[in-house]
C-alpha cells in the first residue's frame, strides 16, 4: 500500500509467501485498507482466499476441495467488502466496523446484549 502520490510506501506484503504452486486468480479491494486475493491450485479443483491487513497480516479462507472442475471462487466487490462465491457457499468479508461502549450507569443493556 502507497500514500495517494505513491511517493511513500506503507505497507508492503511478499507475495512470494503464500503459495508457490497456485498463481493469483482475482485481486479485490476489501473496504478501504485491506486486500482479498484468490488463489486456485492448478489441478486440485480448490481454491484459497486470502485478505491481506494494512500491516501485513493475513486470515486464509480454503473452498473447494472435491476434485473436478468448478472448484474455483468468483471475487466480488462491494462498497465495504468482497463477496466470495463458490459452488458451496456464499461469503461476504467486511471490516468489522467500530463498536459502540455502552454508559455504566446501564448495566442491564450488557445482559440484553450478550442474549
Amino acid at each position: 500500500m502507497t500514500s495517494l502520490d505513491f511517493s511513500r510506501t506503507l505497507s508492503e506484503f511478499p507475495i512470494s509467501s503464500l503459495s508457490a504452486s497456485a498463481p493469483i486468480s482475482k485481486i479485490e479491494w476489501c473496504g478501504s485498507n485491506s486486500v482479498v486475493l484468490a488463489l486456485e491450485e492448478e489441478g486440485e479443483g480448490s481454491s484459497q482466499v486470502v485478505m491481506v491487513g494494512p500491516f501485513g497480516e493475513t486470515i486464509k479462507y480454503f473452498y473447494g476441495g472435491g476434485g473436478g472442475e468448478g472448484g474455483g471462487v468468483e471475487l466480488i466487490g462491494e462498497m465495504d467488502g468482497v463477496r466470495i462465491l463458490s459452488q458451496e457457499s456464499h461469503d461476504l468479508l467486511q471490516i468489522v466496523p467500530r463498536t459502540f461502549t455502552l454508559p455504566r450507569q446501564l448495566p442491564h443493556l450488557y445482559v440484553f446484549l450478550w442474549c
